[in-house]
């Protein structure tokens, strides 16, 4: 019985003193929680609405204008300005340099596939409005910088470059019996905007952004049948589209890791 006891009475002591030994032992902290980088190379897609206002105009004095009135008064306006509105889908590519802690450096480009179109008829006293004109925007394209502070999955940016679209100008004459005159031309600019985008995943986010683009003074018909003078035309663009982009490269710029070496083998 004493030496039953006495088995009881050492265990517990050794028990309580491993206890204690583990209460002394100081606790490994966890991990740091792994922070989100926005940094790599993308492609993605985007649609959305467009919209906006076009205005044509006679650049330049070309003596009598038979179809547009007795005289042809040049630098006035051919139409008031109107609306033009349509749809955009296409996609885009771009690469991420995160710096600091929560910003972020891109270089984005995309290209649009453009429904945008609207028109107005030809305004006195150089116009005559039996004559309808139409501006019909193709595709557009924008090459754009984009900053803006994160928080860890979050980013909010403004983005600015240059743009361009394929834009026709049209010409309706029919109703006085000249036909329908059409020019085509790649237009250039500039776009401004701002945007959010969210990765929901590693490799994988969706982002919602606006964009204004502006293209201005670009000749039109600079070769016009007998009747018909020069004409140029302004064109603002609204667009507000959603986006998927998909992260295929986590590093980018100099930030890529050199690649291994190739062993060496000796006789």
């Amino acid at each position: 019985m004493n030496k039953l006891l006495l088995g009881s009475f050492a265990i517990a002591l050794t028990m309580g003193g491993s206890a204690a030994m583990a209460a002394d032992m100081p606790l490994k902290a966890p991990p740091p929680p792994v922070l989100f980088s926005w940094t790599g190379c993308y492609v993605g897609i985007e649609g959305g609405g467009a919209w906006g206002r076009s205005k044509h105009r006679f650049p330049q004095a070309a003596g009598p204008f038979v179809v547009g009135g007795p005289v042809f008064i040049g630098g006035v306006n051919a139409t008031d300005t109107f609306n033009v509105s349509g749809g955009v889908a296409g996609v885009e590519y771009g690469c991420n340099q995160q710096f600091g802690s929560n910003w972020v450096f891109g270089l984005e480009g995309d290209w649009s596939w453009s429904s945008k179109r609207g028109t107005a008829n030809d305004i006195l006293p150089a116009g005559n409005p039996l004559i309808t004109s139409e501006t019909k925007e193709r595709w557009v394209s924008t090459s754009r910088m984009r900053i803006g502070y994160t928080w860890d999955r979050a980013w909010l940016y403004v983005t600015g470059g240059f743009a361009a679209a394929r834009v026709d100008l049209n010409v309706d004459a029919t109703a006085i019996a000249f036909g329908i005159l059409t020019d085509r031309k790649t237009v250039y600019g500039w776009t401004a905007g701002a945007g959010f985008e969210y990765a929901f995943l590693n490799n994988w986010s969706l982002k919602v952004e606006y964009l204004y683009m502006n293209f201005s003074d670009n000749r039109y018909l600079t070769l016009p049948p007998a009747g018909f003078g020069q004409r140029s035309f302004t064109l603002d663009d609204h667009i507000v589209r959603a986006g998927l982009n998909w992260r295929f490269t986590e590093c980018v710029f100099g930030s890529c890791p050199a690649p291994a070496p190739l062993p060496v083998y000796t006789k």
